[in-house]
């Protein structure tokens, strides 16, 4: 999951927006947020009804 996250920012080099259907990515999610907090800013939100998690990632300029 993080490999193609990853492989999506550098792809776009500005916003990935993700979505799946399992509640295993929206836990990944929270993961990555702090995990990544320092070089990414993540934007999730995960509707538990349709169990999906969007994830937006936007890159900080270092």
């Amino acid at each position: 999951m993080f490999t193609d996250v990853m492989q999506g920012v550098r792809e776009e080099n500005s916003i990935l927006t993700a979505k799946s259907i399992r509640k295993r990515y929206a836990r990944c999610c929270r993961k990555l947020a702090t995990q990544l907090a320092g070089r990414l800013l993540f934007d999730c939100q995960a509707k538990s009804r349709q169990v999906i998690c969007r994830l937006s990632v936007i890159i900080k300029n270092e």
